[in-house]
């Protein structure tokens, strides 16, 4: 999450996504106090709306989310896998918010991509979904692997911002009772026991928690510079002139 994308680490733009989105509280989940990641971020101007959990070893998504069951005093929150990034003229996270205020339910939103993608990306999410009145409602979903989503058809999803009820603890509880703890089978509970709905997302996805993500988001933003430079480059000329 420390390695640099145009002149910021990955773990930046997820940040400033979700301050963008009107956060008020970030919780950043790291393996220890003083690590590079927290040492980092307390260097940085939106520092005091970030706040530090601790998850010393990689017991997984479900152990790390446990740790701030008591600081989530509202019904809902939303988590964010900081390394999958979406970039669009409106913040991924507002989006979802935006979403959230229509359907006051829980939200998997997600980056449709094609097979060819698929490359770029660990692994995508199947949705069985019903239309309703408020949007497309998940009634189920399963993990899939890139190899095994390159035999299906369509459209595929990654999912990297969820609003999820507090009710989700409940759901975790009882997996981290269980072994070996199924990081899926939460979510899977709330998506069968409360309404859940898809979203996509708009914007370009980058997934740079994989090598060949990392070099697709490098290789963008090597173009977007290049781009800037130009119009600047034409707009001088234009006043010059």
């Amino acid at each position: 999450q420390l390695l640099t994308l145009g002149n910021h680490p990955i773990i930046y733009y997820s940040i400033k996504d979700a301050i963008d989105s009107g956060a008020k509280n970030v919780y950043l989940i790291v393996t220890s106090p003083n690590s590079d990641v927290e040492t980092y971020v307390r260097s940085q101007d939106f520092s005091n709306k970030v706040n530090f959990l601790y998850q010393p070893q990689p017991l997984g998504i479900t152990h790390a989310l446990f740790q701030a069951r008591e600081l989530i005093t509202g019904d809902f929150f939303a988590l964010v896998f900081p390394d999958t990034l979406n970039f669009g003229n409106t913040p991924s996270l507002q989006q979802a918010i935006d979403y959230f205020r229509k359907v006051q339910s829980n939200i998997f939103s997600y980056s449709p991509i094609t097979r060819e993608e698929l490359q770029f990306t660990s692994g995508t999410l199947r949705f069985e979904e019903q239309e309703s009145n408020l949007g497309r409602r998940i009634t189920s979903f399963s993990f899939v692997k890139p190899d095994e989503a390159k035999q299906i058809e369509g459209i595929h999803k990654v999912s990297f911002i969820r609003i999820l009820s507090r009710n989700y603890f409940d759901y975790a509880s009882k997996a981290l009772n269980s072994s070996p703890v199924d990081d899926h089978q939460p979510f899977k509970e709330l998506v069968q026991n409360e309404p859940t709905f898809s979203l996509p997302l708009r914007g370009r996805f980058f997934d740079t928690g994989v090598p060949e993500g990392y070099k697709r988001a490098l290789e963008h933003f090597k173009w977007e510079k290049i781009f800037k430079t130009k119009a600047k480059s034409e707009r001088q000329r234009i006043i010059l002139e």
